[in-house]
């Protein structure tokens, strides 16, 4: 049970409906709801709700008085059918009192400080209280309170609620007024001293420009003089549909007033730890927002009111989260999206505990890839790996996860052949398959990668984006080997636009991979390669020098190698795409690769480039 009392300094400010609309809300949502009248002065609850008077609050203090024993509550909540949209929906309801002749002299006998003093009416409200769970078990208890500065008002604001909804016109009167009994609220310390949740609303704002920023200025002040950092905006509406008692959100659940009582009520939901799509949608708000940096350009002095802003993670959104763990450490889907929200925050070492725990409850197991990263950041290369596996065992990864998870497995050296029946790259898409292999990063791990995914796509069904990709860079070369006569219908189709065309990466990669399938170079394909001046990248001096050795330059060759040693001493690469691997290398290793095709220059019959004898092992 969560106990809510809106409360309001000055009357006027459209408090009892708000909490009509909250009350309609939540139970649409299908939380069980209480609403208690203790406007004891002006009541007006049952009126709102279409309910026969009924006794309530008055006469449950008096019978007290009579019996000397606290009172049935049963016998003062009664259930109320709203009309809904579709269907009614049940509000429990606790009324101030009977509105007859009696009512006024009831409350008139009623000396607060008396009953508190010695009649301990302090007991009294918290048995009062206990009955409401006990006997209604309610999700939400909505306390509608006094105005000003009243005894009734003190129990319904500091002894009783969970939360308080704060109202107010932005004015300041309002101002003051709500600003020292929120003061006064935090100072008491709550329930237990654990802190009474306050909710800033301010209401019946009127519509219209705001050139000189009063209305800016007014919020500002609201939030610094309360200490809260969001505020929830109602603006003034013109509807004669609020003349008629009906519920506003029901009848017109799609205005832009519904739409803000639905910001309070949803505000009210993430501050209660036990409602937990109200603890979701807190967690979401933190973890999808954009910074502050960016909204506050577009408010004056930086305004921070909006309660979608993230904020750096405080002490209270830490022990917040602490908290969560008591009541949703069996709840996967919270554990999961509590950890990313302190993931995101850089607390890694609690979300690692929380993820565990969701990665141990979810049948899915999404927290693998927050902790794979985790983990390979701790240096723990082998649970890193272990987690990989685990999530690509699940259909429907995503390809951005599904690409990281392989990058984590070739950095941790790990088996790539076990994800030979990976359901997530089983189950992909040929198109995201394709994205995924022709963005990998080369290395030496490629030969696995090409194994894992060559075989899954189908030329028939590249994409054209794809196979411009495809043509022009060197994974053909690997893809095509050994599957040269799959590939050879859609390849041919492919060849004839780039006949006339002088695209050396193609033309190149496409001679290479002709080598790899039928063993030996075909100078007809290589001579559509044309050589340019100004080489200034030792992969490019490198593939000429391969050029000039296929069409039997050997002194041309030599000098393109030279050429490409030079190159690398001025490049600042520490990486360098080797076209005798087809890989990226060290610049040790692409030095050795210029050595070996140094020699090969030399020997009779020649050494095939490193890349052509691996694809036909792997033909084999």
């Amino acid at each position: 049970m969560y106990v809510v009392t809106f409360y309001s300094f000055k009357g006027g400010v459209g408090r009892s409906q708000a909490l009509v609309e909250t009350a309609a809300q939540l139970s649409l949502a299908g939380k069980k709801v209480l609403v208690v009248d203790f406007d004891l002065e002006a009541p007006g609850l049952d009126m709102m709700l279409d309910a026969r008077p009924n006794k309530g609050v008055v006469e449950f203090v008096h019978e007290f008085k009579e019996k000397c024993q606290t009172p049935n509550i049963a016998e003062f909540v009664r259930t109320i059918d709203v009309p809904g949209d579709e269907e009614n929906i049940e509000i429990l309801l606790m009324s101030a009192g009977l509105a007859d002749n009696d009512y006024g002299g009831k409350l008139e006998s009623i000396d607060w400080q008396d009953l508190y003093q010695n009649w301990d009416g302090y007991l009294l409200m918290e048995d009062m209280r206990a009955q409401w769970e006990k006997v209604f078990k309610p999700d939400y208890v909505l306390i509608d309170s006094r105005t000003g500065h009243t005894d009734s008002s003190g129990i319904c604001t500091r002894q009783l609620p969970d939360a308080l909804v704060a109202m107010g016109f932005p004015n300041k009167q309002n101002l003051m007024g709500l600003a020292g009994v929120v003061f006064g609220v935090r100072k008491e310390g709550g329930r237990n001293n654990s802190g009474i949740n306050i909710h800033l609303a301010l209401s019946r704002i009127p519509l219209c420009d705001d050139e000189k920023g009063i209305l800016n200025d007014m919020f500002l002040d609201f939030s610094n003089e309360t200490g809260c950092e969001y505020l929830t905006e109602i603006h003034h509406y013109d509807s004669m549909d609020l003349l008629d008692n009906s519920i506003f959100s029901i009848k017109r659940p799609n205005s832009r007033l519904a739409k803000e009582y639905t910001d309070l009520v949803e505000d009210i939901r993430s501050r209660n730890i036990r409602d937990r799509e109200g603890v979701l949608q807190r967690i979401h708000w933190n973890i999808d927002s954009p910074p502050v940096e960016e909204l506050s350009k577009n408010l004056k002095a930086a305004r921070i009111v909006e309660k979608h802003i993230v904020r750096s993670m405080d002490r209270e959104d830490l022990e917040w989260l602490d908290s969560l763990w008591k009541f949703y450490q069996d709840d996967d889907e919270v554990l999961f999206f509590a950890g990313l929200w302190l993931f995101n925050s850089q607390q890694r070492h609690r979300a690692q505990e929380y993820l565990e725990r969701s990665f141990e409850l979810d049948e899915k197991q999404r927290a693998w890839y927050i902790l794979a990263p985790l983990y390979r950041t701790s240096g723990d290369l082998a649970r890193a790996s272990e987690m990989v596996y685990s999530g690509l065992n699940h259909v429907n990864q995503h390809p951005h996860m599904i690409r990281a998870g392989i990058q984590i497995l070739v950095e941790s050296n790990a088996d790539l052949a076990r994800l030979e029946h990976s359901q997530a790259i089983i189950s992909m898409s040929e198109a995201d398959r394709q994205d995924i292999f022709f963005t990998l990063e080369k290395n030496e791990k490629f030969v696995e990668i090409i194994k894992l995914f060559a075989p899954r796509i189908d030329p028939e069904e590249i994409v054209e984006e794809n196979w411009d990709q495809f043509l022009v860079n060197e994974y053909l070369v690997p893809l095509l080997s050994g599957r040269m006569a799959k590939f050879a219908k859609s390849l041919a189709e492919k060849i004839a636009m780039y006949e006339a065309d002088e695209n050396i990466p193609f033309w190149f990669n496409y001679g290479i991979a002709d080598w790899a399938a039928t063993g030996k170079p075909n100078r007809f394909i290589f001579e559509k390669v044309t050589y340019f001046e100004d080489v200034d990248d030792p992969n490019h001096s490198q593939c000429f020098a391969i050029l000039a050795w296929v069409l039997g330059d050997t002194e041309l060759a030599l000098q393109y190698l030279h050429m490409s040693r030079d190159l690398l001493v001025q490049s600042p690469s520490k990486r360098v795409l080797s076209a005798w691997r087809f890989l990226d290398v060290s610049r040790e290793e692409f030095l050795s690769d210029l050595d070996a095709m140094e020699i090969a220059l030399h020997e009779e019959p020649a050494e095939q480039p490193l890349v052509v004898s691996e694809c036909m092992k792997l033909s084999d």
